[in-house]
């Protein structure tokens, strides 16, 4: 999917939240930047690029958000760090 639309930020405008039913669910971040750049992205349909700390699991380096099936989801794509790479980005950048 091509984006004439791209959000280049060092969070990811989703979290992945468990449920006590032990599904996973995505929610959009309550920030005030999240908020409105989702609602851009919602409308022209872009990209959201952005970092995730990679843990022991795999990430999955593209997503659509809010959800694949949603009439107005939009791409986020990740970038993979290593918990080390990640505290020195993060913290000593």
């Amino acid at each position: 999917m091509a984006s004439d639309f791209i959000v280049l930020s060092h969070r990811e405008p989703y979290q992945a939240v468990q449920l006590e039913s032990g599904e996973t669910v995505l929610r959009r971040k309550t920030n005030g930047v999240f908020t409105t750049l989702d609602a851009v992205m919602r409308q022209k349909r872009g990209t959201w690029i952005a970092w995730r700390e990679q843990q022991d699991e795999p990430i999955e380096p593209r997503i659509l958000v809010p959800a694949p099936d949603h009439e107005e989801a939009y791409t986020v794509r990740r970038i993979p760090l290593a918990p080390a790479e990640a505290e020195r980005f993060y913290y000593d950048f």
